[in-house]
């Protein structure tokens, strides 16, 4: 039923024991003693009105950090530059302040009972890679803010569960494009989606036949791009549930 299914059956399970906040974390990860504590502090600061992370590092480098979120967009069309720098960034303090974010990834998300009741659950239009991004452009439009605190800690090894830590596998190539590509046509109008498709397929194409030319990266792994947006075509001609489908599994 893929990371969504999973996480839609525990919010649905949980709702029988009438929660405050729900915590949604990635199952690669090991979070810290304080972290939900620090997680709960944090959002009534925001009178549970925020969806609230923390600071991930890697789960092999416990010192460096991976991710704290993503800067608002200053271009527009969902552009959302992510803080951490290369996703590698030794932890100095430099992230010691407590902010809001344009963007969230739901490695570990508290998420109180208000806000999933004006949101409700994740999209089955994704099946993983996609559906957070969704999740909090929605929360977003409903006034909920995405707020980080660096109090609450997490280590995370990441694409573990999909790649077995292969960052630049052909499965993930797909899962990535084809994700992007559905929530563009989402979230932005169909002017904005029209110019965000064209210039990120161009974009995309110039990156990849790069890293093809220079050896980078496997053919497979093009292949996969391109197939991702072949399909998105025939998806948005009738929007539908992603069953999971990976021609590269």
């Amino acid at each position: 039923i893929g990371y969504v299914g999973g996480v839609n059956f525990g919010l649905k399970s949980g709702i029988g024991l009438n929660p405050d906040y729900y915590l949604i974390m990635n199952n690669d990860t090991l979070l810290d003693e304080d972290a939900i504590s620090e997680l709960l502090v944090c959002a009534k600061n925001y009178n549970n009105q925020a969806i609230v992370s923390g600071k991930v590092y890697h789960y092999d480098m416990p010192n460096m950090l991976q991710y704290i979120g993503n800067a608002t967009s200053k271009k527009g069309l969902l552009d959302y530059p992510a803080l951490v720098k290369g996703r590698l960034e030794e932890d100095l303090g430099q992230y010691d302040e407590e902010m809001e974010m344009g963007m969230l990834d739901d490695i570990f998300w508290l998420v109180p009972k208000q806000v999933f009741l004006k949101v409700g659950y994740y999209s089955d239009y994704f099946f993983l890679y996609g559906e957070q991004t969704d999740y909090a452009l929605r929360a977003k439009k409903a006034g909920v803010k995405l707020v980080y605190t660096p109090k609450a800690k997490l280590w995370h090894k990441g694409s573990i569960t999909t790649s077995g830590g292969n960052s630049e596998s052909a499965k993930l190539e797909y899962w990535r494009s084809f994700a992007t590509l559905k929530i563009a046509f989402i979230h932005l109008s169909r002017s904005q989606f029209n110019t965000f498709q064209l210039t990120w397929v161009i974009k995309y194409l110039l990156k990849r036949s790069w890293g093809l030319a220079t050896l980078k990266i496997k053919p497979v792994v093009f292949r996969a791009f391109i197939i991702a947006v072949y399909h998105f075509r025939l998806w948005q001609k009738s929007p539908c549930r992603d069953n999971g489908y990976n021609p590269f599994d």
